[in-house]
């Protein structure tokens, strides 16, 4: 069964397709930093980690500002889901310039509301190659993704978000939606038999 969830990227351009500006840098899953000061190689914009409550800050003119993914509610009614359901996003975003072929990167995780997302990881967070046409000016443009939900996770609720994987920092409204929560629950499997038999006759 598909299930739906509707989110927006905002505006998308040639620029923000590998954006130069400040943004959340991106970090791999599972990638371990320590607190210091990064380097951003195409911009130069020079970003400070504090790996002790998982804060980006970037630098400029001597100071240190926050950097952070907002989390918002989700823009939809909280969805039941179970092994085997798809949850469908709509995602729309305007964009204008040259065809070009994108990688969207769709995840859902912890329920979190506030710091950083939690990937479940694996199946729970696919990536899509997306075509977007040529377009001379700003055109709304809605794709979707599909996660088929796999097994596992029962009883948890569960948050999403989406993101194009281009660039090293994420703009939200340019290459990356909000956090939003409490998107899904993931319904507890009921109980299955298998392999039913009898295995011998007595007289008792």
């Amino acid at each position: 069964m598909i299930k739906e969830l509707n989110v927006s990227l905002g505006n998308i351009s040639p620029a923000t397709l590998d954006p130069p500006q400040v943004g959340v840098p991106v970090v791999a899953p599972g990638q371990v930093l320590a607190t210091g000061y990064y380097t951003e190689q195409t911009s130069g914009q020079l970003y400070y980690y504090d790996a002790t409550v998982d804060q980006w800050y970037y630098y400029a003119a001597g100071y240190l500002y926050p950097l952070a993914i907002p989390w918002e509610a989700s823009p939809s009614d909280m969805v039941d889901l179970v092994a085997g359901d798809t949850l469908r996003l709509n995602v729309t975003f305007k964009y204008i310039g040259p065809a070009v072929t994108r990688t969207f990167h769709a995840a859902i995780g912890t329920n979190s509301k506030s710091g950083s997302f939690d990937e479940w990881g694996g199946d729970w967070n696919p990536e899509v190659e997306i075509d977007i046409p040529e377009c001379g000016m700003l055109v709304p443009i809605s794709k979707y993704i599909d996660i088929l939900i796999p097994s596992g996770h029962g009883g948890d609720d569960g948050a999403c978000y989406c993101k194009i994987m281009d660039g090293f920092t994420l703009t939200v409204g340019e290459n990356c939606t909000p956090y939003y929560y409490d998107v899904c629950h993931i319904i507890e499997p009921e109980g299955e038999f298998s392999e039913f038999a009898i295995t011998k006759f007595e007289k008792v």
